[in-house]
């Protein structure tokens, strides 16, 4: 299929992704966001090697992050935010970051707060060197920040606030100029923008 690009945001449309995405395979752009999406995210979408804007902002997904992710290596921008104001249960990707993520060497901005990731956050994401966004607030991700995100020397914005994170911010970190959102009371931090709601008294 010699398709290269499929938009249909804000169309309400409410079926499940489909495994045939996989065949597309000459797809650069493909926007689904502001729909009524649900089910998991197929496997079969990793086989887009020439993907490079995947949006699927604002719609009914769970389900994990396909563990090979990191086969799509032309991917840009990769986004799946949650409305704040959608009270739903079991929406949200959920499960761990892909370890596979620190392949996606070409990715600039990914996106997905609002969601029910879990675990640590993977040191490999180091290895995302074009990564300049990355947003993970309002997860339930856990651990320490690993040091290997100094590494990321074109970070901008680095979003982390509202999870269960904790320890403090590596300097290498900070002293990389990024700008840096986090929960001030439970990450130590001098260099970060603190989470306003961390620091409101009980």
């Amino acid at each position: 299929v010699d398709l290269t690009s499929l938009s249909m945001a804000g169309n309400f449309i409410g079926w499940e992704i489909p495994s045939e995405i996989g065949n597309l395979v000459n797809l650069n752009v493909l926007d689904l966001h502001y729909n009524w999406l649900s089910g998991s995210l197929p496997d079969e979408i990793t086989e887009l090697g020439k993907l490079e804007i995947l949006d699927l902002t604002y719609n009914y997904l769970n389900g994990t992050i396909p563990q090979n992710i990191g086969a799509m290596s032309s991917l840009i921008e990769f986004r799946a935010a949650i409305q704040s104001d959608i009270n739903v249960d079991n929406i949200g990707f959920s499960g761990q970051l892909p370890v596979s993520m620190g392949l996606l060497e070409n990715v600039e901005l990914f996106e997905v707060f609002y969601n029910s990731l879990s675990g640590e956050i993977p040191s490999e994401i180091g290895s995302m060197s074009n990564l300049y966004e990355f947003n993970l607030e309002y997860n339930w991700l856990s651990g320490t920040v690993p040091s290997e995100l100094h590494k990321l020397e074109s970070l901008v914005d680095l979003y982390l606030a509202e999870n269960d994170l904790s320890g403090s911010m590596p300097q290498l970190i900070c002293d990389s100029g990024a700008v840096i959102s986090i929960d001030c009371d439970v990450v130590e931090c001098d260099c970060c923008e603190c989470n306003p709601l961390s620091m409101a008294p009980n």
